[in-house]
């Protein structure tokens, strides 16, 4: 009740529900009285100093209420702040950095349960809706991470009554909610606290079997996003952006068997849904979307074995219509859209073992007709379009064993010639990628060598490969996918221990890998796609116990002023202070975080993620015999140098040095004499002796060259006229 002294009982902070039979407390006499007494509000303090009261349940009426309130503490006075929306109760009430606040969720009078949020403005004193939550809740737990996005988590739904384990985004930017998860145990009234590092920590809070002692952390940086779990858990399938941004997961093996069932994910609401069924269920197929916007699905293995038959999917009407069948059934094979909107299928597996026969699809008649055989046949193999329009196609399985060659095909002559050098690996099971630069980036893998961890690049102008830095972590059957920015995401895989929750970053222009966040599911042999927002997209795969996944997982660089952990996690490629930032912001007296208690630094920047130079802050010059240092317009000042009693200071050590070799190690008006001690300088000696000990003060100038001549005579004729006569 210390609120309610120091303002008035209607703006009671935390105050608990008043049970059957209790009265309103007393008003309290010392400051005016809001409108009425209610309960279960929220009560957020506004930059001005202003307390902002929203919404609650009337004492009197019983009845939640939309209106808000404005206290002055200067004033002691309450004012009206407009109404929301909705009437609600049991919401949370969230400050953002803009000084707006974000009101979410709670309970209304009629429908239960609110999924919708709000927005007040105190520059204007007006409310402005912000977006529904994917899920109603109430008595949950909204959090302001340093990104600026705001945590919501947990509750309950009064409409159905279940407790919820889920979590959301908002991001203030975009006015955007998102899926964030979902925590080990669904539970409200909850707490919910931000750490130093960045975390959320979640603890305690109620459930349908009671009281919790349970506690769990949410990792902003840690892992990749959920992007829901499809109906189905599937390998090998297909994924193909559509037109509108879905996106067509098609076939694969399920643990029914193999699957004719589709799914479509839809990335602005990371929610799937299901969508017509192919006339043949299919696994390890092609998938190559056509100029019309139609999706060709080739091929693939059946229970009755390789299949020669060919589907199409409108989008448009969502149906699947046929289109014909391949001269050879076949699956493992490859396929890739030419420049000539053809579709080239090539290679594979069939009745007869691997294949190097060769066939092309035409959209516009919808024929298939038979093209140049490859030299080598090979299935599981990778097939690249290259910007001159041929098509590499590199290593997969032999006749007898990986292969280590590749070979160019030209559309133009219907030909395919192998590459003069082989790569350096036999390798399938790897990822092509192909650069800006015009080179193939080919990583990974399996052979006679075991899982690979090398990395090779092909030159389409020399017609060569040469080593590429090697990955971090040996893997075959991952997925591997080039960012907006160049650089290209490995992720998954399998090693012999088994599917990987790791991933990895190359960066072409250093030619390096970096660690990126693991995958929230270890998985082997997933598909991966690249989203139009730069995510990137990856479903299903093996997991642990040769299980069929049906969860995805989301992998986005953050953007600058966003927690991290490491360069790849970032937009930009600097992680420094905690957060991405906008430069490599690496000097001493450079800051690039908002955030000083995540970031452990003294002060903050004004704007997140951007290098600034910071003043008055203690900083370390390099130089160990300087105390103090401090920094000044983004400059480390060296402070007041340590005092010694002879010999100099040690500015690696920063302690004061017992010998000396030259005059540069004793203290100003010191010379070191033979003994490699520092001593007073003689006051009329003015040269070096051939140990390099000083025998000239420091500050004296320097003897010259005619002295030091005149000297040196001087010296002769002294030794000559020393020198004893011979004895006739």
């Amino acid at each position: 009740m210390l609120a309610a002294s120091l303002v008035s009982p209607g703006a009671a902070l935390a105050q608990p529900e008043p049970q059957a039979g209790e009265s309103a407390p007393p008003e309290d006499k010392k400051g005016e009285a809001a409108s009425r007494f209610y309960f279960s509000h929220t009560a957020t303090l506004l930059p001005s100093g202003q307390v902002l009261v929203a919404g609650g349940v009337d004492y009197a009426s019983g009845d939640s209420i939309a209106s808000a309130e404005l206290y002055d503490p200067a004033t002691r006075t309450w004012q009206p702040a407009g109404s929301m929306g909705a009437d609600r109760h049991d919401h949370t009430a969230t400050l953002l950095p803009t000084g707006q606040v974000l009101v979410a969720g709670g309970v209304d009078h009629a429908s239960g349960s609110l999924a919708s949020a709000e927005l007040y403005d105190p520059a204007t004193g007006t409310w402005q809706p912000a977006g529904s939550m994917g899920t109603a809740r109430s008595r949950h737990t909204a959090t302001l991470l340093p990104s600026g996005r705001v945590l919501v988590a947990g509750g309950v739904d009064y409409a159905s009554g279940d407790f919820l384990a889920s979590a959301e985004l908002y991001d203030p930017s975009t006015g955007a909610w998102q899926p964030a998860g979902s925590m080990g145990t669904a539970r409200r009234s909850h707490t919910a606290t931000l750490l130093p590092s960045g975390q959320v920590l979640v603890a305690g809070g109620y459930t349908s079997e009671g009281d919790l002692a349970s506690a769990e952390l949410y990792d902003p940086a840690g892992r990749w996003a959920t992007a829901g779990s499809m109906l189905t858990g599937r390998v090998h399938p297909t994924v193909t952006p559509l037109p509108d941004r879905r996106v067509l997961v098609v076939g694969g093996l399920s643990h029914a068997g193999y699957e004719a069932r589709v799914e479509q994910y839809d990335p602005a609401s990371r929610t799937w849904l299901p969508a017509a069924r192919m006339n043949s269920a299919r696994h390890a197929h092609t998938a190559t979307l056509l100029p019309n916007d139609h999706v060709l699905v080739a091929g693939g293995n059946s229970s009755d074995g390789p299949l020669a038959s060919a589907e199409r999917y409108d989008p448009a009407k969502e149906t699947w219509l046929p289109a014909g069948a391949m001269n050879r059934a076949r699956t493992y094979h490859a396929a890739v859209r030419l420049k000539n909107e053809q579709v080239l299928v090539a290679g594979g597996w069939g009745s007869g073992g691997a294949l190097s026969d060769v066939e092309r699809y035409d959209p516009g008649t919808g024929q298939w007709t038979p093209g140049g055989a490859m030299q080598a046949a090979r299935w599981q193999f990778t097939v690249t379009l290259l910007p001159n329009g041929q098509v590499l196609a590199v290593g997969g399985w032999g006749d007898v064993g990986a292969r280590s060659d590749a070979e160019l095909y030209d559309p133009s002559t219907d030909r395919w010639e192998l590459v003069p050098a082989a790569m350096s690996n036999a390798r399938t099971g790897h990822s092509a990628t192909l650069l800006r630069t015009g080179h193939v980036l080919i990583a990974g893998g399996a052979g006679s060598d075991g899982v690979l961890v090398r990395a090779e690049l092909f030159d389409p102008e020399t017609m060569s490969f040469s080593l590429a830095a090697p990955m971090r972590h040996a893997r075959t059957g991952h997925v591997a996918t080039e960012l907006p920015d160049g650089r290209v995401l490995v992720a998954g895989g399998a090693d012999t221990g088994g599917p990987l929750a790791s991933a990895e970053l190359y960066d072409p222009t250093a030619n390096v890998w970096h660690d990126a966040r693991l995958l929230r599911t270890p998985r082997s042999k997933p598909a991966g796609l690249l989203l139009d927002d730069g995510t990137v997209l990856v479903v299903g795969g093996v997991g642990a116990g040769g299980i069929p996944l049906a969860t995805a997982e989301l992998f986005e660089l953050f953007s600058n002023g966003t927690l991290c952990r490491q360069t790849a996690d970032c937009q930009s490629g600097f992680c420094v202070d905690g957060v991405c930032c906008n430069a490599a912001c690496d000097g001493s007296c450079d800051v690039c975080a908002v955030t000083t208690d995540i970031a452990l630094i003294p002060i903050g920047a004004r704007i997140p993620g951007t290098c600034e130079p910071i003043d008055d802050v203690a900083c370390d010059d390099g130089d160990a015999c300087t105390q103090s240092d401090v920094c000044q317009g983004g400059v480390c000042v060296a402070g007041e140098p340590k005092t010694c009693a002879s010999h100099a200071c040690d500015k690696v050590t920063g302690q004061c040095l017992t010998l000396c070799k030259s005059v540069r190690d004793c203290m100003d008006g010191k010379v070191c004499d033979r003994t490699h001690q520092c001593v007073d300088a003689p006051p009329d000696a003015y040269h070096h002796d051939t140990s390099d000990c000083a025998l000239a003060a420091p500050d004296a100038p320097p003897p010259s060259p005619r002295a030091l001549t005149a000297l040196f005579v001087l010296a002769l004729a002294a030794l000559g006229a020393r020198r004893p006569r011979a004895v006739a």
